[in-house]
């Protein structure tokens, strides 16, 4: 759950890591902590009173190292964010410049992030292939069909002329879910797909020349990751 705000020791603690941004041979601490949502969440050490490092490890304790800081929490301390998705295990790595018996103070808060929608506008013609990417986006959106728990990314396309068009994810490294806003990132839902096309969703709507729809890619379950989108003529 967030937000947290835990009280520890550095008393009898190691030296088990060296940071990327400093402690060689300070005293260290760890706490694995797992993501409950898709989100953007902030690590500090801010109201602890010692000159602290701060590292997120991917996984238990060996995996890569994906944020590190030194003083960026004011008065010595250190403050991390890191882009997570729901469900996904992290270790923080508390460090010190030399040997300490100091009171740690850690925070772990989700940072919110601003709805700026559109992401991007596509080019008004077919056929269009766009490549993307979720990771890092905010999750403000669902569609009816799925993407309650994963981030998404949002661009506006004008039909160029009156016809039928099909919007389908051709390519993904996660499981993708696609709909179609009218107008606006406010406009009501046109169309939500998910798995047309085994895990792919596709789409195929009657558009106006001059209509504008928000073409949506959304996830399952907290996933996210790269893809690539068509729009062509159905």
């Amino acid at each position: 759950m967030v937000p947290i705000t835990q009280v520890d020791s550095l008393q009898a603690k190691g030296d088990d890591f060296a940071l990327s941004c400093g402690g060689v041979g300070g005293t260290d601490l760890e706490v694995v902590w797992t993501a409950p949502v898709t989100g953007r969440f902030q690590f500090d050490t801010i109201g602890s009173n010692f000159d602290s490092l701060l590292a997120v490890l991917d996984g238990v304790c060996s995996g890569k190292e994906l944020a590190c800081d030194d003083d960026s929490g004011g008065n010595l301390t250190s403050k991390v964010e890191v882009d997570l998705i729901v469900g996904q295990t992290v270790t923080l790595v508390i460090d010190s410049f030399g040997q300490s018996t100091a009171e740690v103070i850690y925070n772990i808060t989700q940072v919110q992030l601003p709805d700026e929608c559109p992401d991007g506008v596509f080019d008004p013609f077919v056929p269009l292939t766009i490549d993307g990417q979720t990771s890092g986006a905010a999750n403000f959106r669902t569609g009816s069909c799925n993407g309650f728990e994963s981030p998404e990314i949002e661009a506006l396309w004008t039909a160029p002329f009156d016809g039928q068009f099909v919007f389908e994810v051709i390519e993904a490294d996660f499981d993708p879910v696609l709909y179609l806003l009218d107008s606006s990132c406010q406009g009501g839902e046109l169309a939500c797909n998910d798995d047309s096309n085994g895990l792919f969703p596709a789409i195929s709507m009657f558009l106006f020349a001059g209509q504008p729809v928000v073409v949506v890619v959304d996830g399952v379950g907290g996933q996210a990751g790269k893809f690539f989108l068509s729009i062509h003529e159905g």
